[in-house]
């Protein structure tokens, strides 16, 4: 008796043990399914990363209600958020041709044939055309010198190679910058009489260049303003499908508020090797949002680095000069935000603004914006003080490490 009596309670223990591990096996997975009223960030489907994983574009969005609904919400997104992104980042690659789809790549490839485009492909060209024609430092034909800076950004060790240290690669830079001041270099011809085309060719003085100098980076490409570009593309497909609460960002300072409302974005400055916190500016949505800087804005991110010279030190960013291939070292951060601008626009006028060689032209370049908030910092300002046109949030002398704001009205 006492022997079946202690079966029957190891058989109960056993059932009691089990029922517990199942419950928990159970509640581990309603964990994984279970989803609260939040933001999430949405990942694009594992065929669309594939592809664009590169992209730089990111989407965070709000869902609320019920598990149920949250799941399936969040889902749409996803798949909105995959289809566009896969579709516009192809349709943007100078690189890359691919089957289902005519892109930039295709339009080089043709080796000045018309080709027949995407009416969003034709409005974008059209848009960087004209972008390169006003000659503020940027170039839709600078491909060739938008990779070699790429390369040594991304570089582990990149100070050996830099041009302050390597004559090689400084006459290297110098010449691919002069290729693209040879405007006779390159013709980008549109058409939109009998649908879109496109038609691009360079001259045998260019592809001597390019033979001379072992390019293998195709000159049209959109380049310094590429994300801007694909973001302008995705956020107009996401809020005509009607998924506008969220946001689209990329790490390097770009964003675009897809709904109405507020946000608070952080303006940067940099003490002790490290960006800080300086004061925050609130945004209405749905708006544009831009910040460029000539330092790190995160921990760990590649794209920045500096050189010390005997001058001194030499911060090296995306945000050179495509006249040039040098830097101006006239700011050291700008922010743009507009309700009434798009981020390409933005994207666009920060570059412009590190072209510029004095403070005067910053100056007088922000004054013309209206409907548009700036802030900014100076390359050399010991003062350690952030300029701004907008209500900004100041953080305060001890978070900000002794950074102080300053209001500016425009036209000062």
């Amino acid at each position: 008796m006492a022997r079946d009596k202690k079966i029957w309670i190891r058989l109960a223990l056993f059932i009691l043990a089990a029922a517990v591990a199942v419950g928990s096996f159970t509640h581990g997975v309603l964990s994984l399914v279970h989803r609260e009223s939040g933001w999430y960030e949405i990942e694009p489907d594992a065929a669309t990363r594939a592809v664009t994983y590169d992209s730089g574009i990111r989407l965070l969005y709000y869902s609320e209600g019920g598990s149920s609904a949250i799941r399936q919400e969040t889902s749409a997104v996803q798949k909105a958020f995959s289809v566009s992104l896969l579709r516009y980042d192809k349709l943007l690659d100078a690189k890359n041709e691919f089957e289902d789809s005519v892109n930039i790549a295709s339009i080089i490839a043709a080796d000045g044939e018309p080709v027949f485009i995407d009416e969003a492909l034709y409005e974008v060209l059209a848009d960087a055309l004209a972008k390169t024609a006003r000659k503020q430092g940027y170039s839709v034909f600078a491909g060739a010198l938008w990779r070699e800076w790429e390369t040594l950004l991304y570089l582990d060790e990149p100070q050996l190679y830099d041009p302050a240290n390597d004559a090689h690669e400084a006459a290297r830079i110098a010449a691919l910058a002069d290729a693209v001041g040879h405007e006779d270099w390159f013709s980008l011809m549109l058409a939109d009489d009998d649908g879109f085309a496109a038609a691009f060719t360079v001259s045998r003085e260019y592809r001597d260049f390019e033979a001379a100098y072992e390019l293998d980076a195709p000159a049209l490409d959109l380049n310094a303003l590429r994300e801007a570009y694909l973001m302008r593309l995705v956020a107009r497909d996401m809020a005509a499908q009607g998924f506008t609460r969220g946001y689209l960002y990329t790490e390097d300072g770009l964003t675009a508020l897809l709904d109405a409302d507020t946000y608070r974005f952080d303006l940067l400055g940099f003490t002790d090797g490290a960006p800080v916190r300086v004061a925050a500016l609130p945004v209405d949505g749905p708006a544009a949002f831009c910040q460029f800087t000539a330092f790190r804005p995160g921990e760990g991110q590649y794209g920045w680095y500096a050189v010390e010279t005997e001058a001194g030190t030499l911060l090296r960013h995306p945000r050179f000069d495509a006249r040039t291939g040098g830097f101006h070292d006239v700011l050291l951060s700008v922010a743009l935000a507009s309700g009434e601008r798009d981020i390409v626009d933005l994207a666009y006028e920060a570059v412009e603004l590190f072209a510029m060689d004095s403070r005067a032209a910053v100056q007088a370049r922000i004054a013309q914006d209206a409907g548009t908030d700036a802030a900014w910092i100076w390359r050399d300002d010991g003062a350690k003080t952030l300029f701004t046109t907008g209500a900004v949030q100041n953080a305060g002398p001890d978070e900000a490490g002794g950074w102080s704001v300053a209001l500016v009205h425009p036209g000062e």
